[in-house]
């Protein structure tokens, strides 16, 4: 009976966090994802190339933040990852309006490179502003409860491919 009882509190804690997690990221698995995304992109945007379901971990380098302690908790933010013809964007669920929300964008004029980082089988694509500063990106799918290494690495390669020569 014992044995029964742990398994149905972490079957539900495992459900809680799911619908959490589900709420905070919006509609990402829904067909209409991208004409959501694309309509809170501010004017000037461009075209959209690339939308999945992501996290953003700002002002991190890759998996530095777990690399250098791994008892610490991640600050991550979940939502969406924008790419356009003109910048890289984040966006986040609104609940009370039921939209998405531009909460960070990057022009292509202020990346000054990018990169992919590695831990086990997560993916990061790690952006350095020109200012020095770092900002890393994960996609996912099954709603943010699993890695999407193909579209990462998707997004990283036509991300190098949209950005100015280094000087």
């Amino acid at each position: 009976m014992k044995r029964q009882s742990s398994r149905s509190a972490a079957l539900g804690f495992a459900l809680l966090l799911g619908v959490a997690g589900c709420t905070t990221r919006g509609p990402v698995n829904s067909d209409q994802l991208p004409s959501l995304a694309m309509q809170v992109l501010p004017e000037g945007a461009g075209g959209m190339l690339q939308c999945s379901g992501g996290e953003w971990f700002p002002n991190v380098k890759g998996f530095n933040d777990v690399r250098s302690n791994p008892f610490t908790p991640v600050n991550r933010q979940s939502g969406v990852v924008v790419l356009t013809d003109t910048a890289l964007f984040f966006e986040q669920w609104n609940t009370r309006s039921k939209a998405y929300e531009v909460v960070k964008r990057i022009p292509f004029g202020e990346i000054r490179g990018v990169s992919l980082d590695s831990e086990g089988a997560s993916r990061r694509i790690v952006v350095q502003r020109r200012d020095y500063g770092y900002d890393s990106f994960g996609l996912t799918q099954a709603g943010g409860l699993l890695v999407d290494k193909s579209e990462t690495e998707s997004l990283l390669e036509r991300l190098r491919r949209l950005l100015p020569p280094t000087r």
